[in-house]
Protein backbone atom coordinates (compact mmCIF):
# COMPACT_ATOMS: atom_id res chain seq x y z
CA UNK A 1 0.00 0.00 0.00
CA UNK A 2 2.97 2.33 0.32
CA UNK A 3 2.74 3.13 -3.39
CA UNK A 4 -0.61 4.77 -2.56
CA UNK A 5 0.82 6.77 0.31
CA UNK A 6 -0.37 4.43 3.06
CA UNK A 7 1.98 3.32 5.83
CA UNK A 8 1.10 0.79 8.51
CA UNK A 9 2.52 1.54 11.93
CA UNK A 10 2.09 -0.96 14.74
CA UNK A 11 3.00 -0.41 18.32
CA UNK A 12 1.93 0.28 21.86
CA UNK A 13 -0.97 2.73 22.02
CA UNK A 14 -0.07 3.45 25.64
CA UNK A 15 3.43 4.71 24.72
CA UNK A 16 3.36 8.47 24.01
CA UNK A 17 6.89 8.50 22.54
CA UNK A 18 6.14 5.60 20.18
CA UNK A 19 2.89 7.23 19.05
CA UNK A 20 4.59 10.56 18.48
CA UNK A 21 7.26 8.89 16.36
CA UNK A 22 4.68 6.91 14.35
CA UNK A 23 2.46 9.95 13.73
CA UNK A 24 5.18 12.49 12.93
CA UNK A 25 5.12 13.63 9.32
CA UNK A 26 1.78 12.14 8.30
CA UNK A 27 -1.42 13.88 7.23
CA UNK A 28 -3.92 11.51 8.84
CA UNK A 29 -4.13 8.57 11.23
CA UNK A 30 -6.71 5.79 11.31
CA UNK A 31 -6.60 4.71 14.93
CA UNK A 32 -7.91 1.40 16.20
CA UNK A 33 -7.90 0.07 19.73
CA UNK A 34 -9.68 -2.87 21.32
CA UNK A 35 -10.85 -3.55 24.89
CA UNK A 36 -9.25 -7.01 25.04
CA UNK A 37 -6.09 -6.10 26.95
CA UNK A 38 -5.51 -6.60 30.65
CA UNK A 39 -6.97 -3.17 31.42
CA UNK A 40 -10.23 -3.79 29.54
CA UNK A 41 -12.42 -0.85 28.59
CA UNK A 42 -10.51 1.63 30.79
CA UNK A 43 -7.25 0.81 29.02
CA UNK A 44 -8.92 1.22 25.63
CA UNK A 45 -10.29 4.64 26.63
CA UNK A 46 -6.86 5.74 27.91
CA UNK A 47 -5.22 4.63 24.65
CA UNK A 48 -7.80 6.51 22.59
CA UNK A 49 -7.31 9.67 24.60
CA UNK A 50 -3.54 9.46 24.20
CA UNK A 51 -3.89 9.00 20.44
CA UNK A 52 -6.21 12.02 20.27
CA UNK A 53 -3.74 14.10 22.31
CA UNK A 54 -0.76 13.13 20.15
CA UNK A 55 -2.63 13.73 16.88
CA UNK A 56 -3.86 17.12 18.11
CA UNK A 57 -0.40 18.16 19.29
CA UNK A 58 1.05 17.36 15.86
CA UNK A 59 -1.88 18.76 13.86
CA UNK A 60 -2.70 15.38 12.32
CA UNK A 61 -6.22 14.46 11.18
CA UNK A 62 -7.52 11.50 13.21
CA UNK A 63 -10.11 9.06 11.87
Amino acid sequence: MSERGVRLATGDLADRDALTKAVAGVEAVFGLSVPFGRGGKEEEVAQGRLLVDVAAALGVHLV
